[in-house]
C-alpha cells in the first residue's frame, strides 16, 4: 500500500465484529485526492471468489464525512480504562466518531464487543501483548472483558 500525508485511507475490518457480513476485506474506504494504489488487495462477498483490486476494480467506497474536502477529524479523545472479568464499557456511543482505536497496554487477553453481553466466547480477542490493538470505523459503545484478572486499555476516538 502506498500513501502520503495527502491521502486518508481508512480500512474498517468491522466484518470481524460489527459490520455487514457480506464484505470480507473492508466495509468502507475513504480516499480523497488522487487514487492510491493497493497492489495485491482483494475483496468480495464471504464464501465467494475475491475480486482483485486493479485499475478497473476498486474497493467499495463510503464517504464518512465532508467528502468535498479531505477527511480530517477535528477532535481526538483518549481514555485509559481498567477491564476485569465483568463487561466494562470502554467508550460510549458517539454519532460523529470516524475511527475508534483500542490498545491493550497489559499482558492479559481482552475480548471486546458491541454490548455488555460480550464474553470470552463471543468477543474479538485483543491479545495480552503490550501494544496489541484494533481500529474500527464504529459509532456505538464498545465493551470489553477479561477471562480473569485485569487489563488496562487505551481508547482513542477521532470525531
Amino acid at each position: 500500500m502506498i500513501m502520503s500525508h495527502r491521502h486518508a485511507l481508512t480500512f474498517a475490518l468491522a466484518s470481524l465484529l460489527l459490520a455487514s457480513p457480506s464484505l470480507s476485506l473492508a466495509q468502507a474506504v475513504a480516499v480523497p485526492g488522487p487514487s492510491v494504489p493497493l497492489q495485491g488487495a482483494a475483496y468480495g462477498a464471504v464464501g465467494q471468489p475475491a475480486q482483485a483490486v486493479d485499475g478497473s476494480h476498486g474497493l467499495p467506497v463510503q464517504c464518512l464525512s465532508g467528502c468535498a474536502a479531505p477527511l480530517v477529524p477535528a477532535n481526538l479523545a483518549t481514555a485509559q480504562v481498567s477491564v476485569g472479568a465483568s463487561a466494562t464499557q470502554v467508550v460510549a456511543s458517539r454519532s460523529g466518531r470516524s475511527l475508534l482505536s483500542v490498545e491493550n497496554t497489559s499482558t492479559t487477553d481482552v475480548y471486546c464487543g458491541p454490548a455488555n453481553t460480550v464474553t470470552t466466547a463471543n468477543g474479538l480477542l485483543l491479545p495480552g501483548t503490550k501494544g496489541s490493538s484494533f481500529n474500527v470505523a464504529y459509532t456505538a459503545a464498545m465493551w470489553c472483558i477479561t477471562a480473569s484478572g485485569s487489563a488496562t486499555l487505551t481508547a482513542a476516538e477521532t470525531f
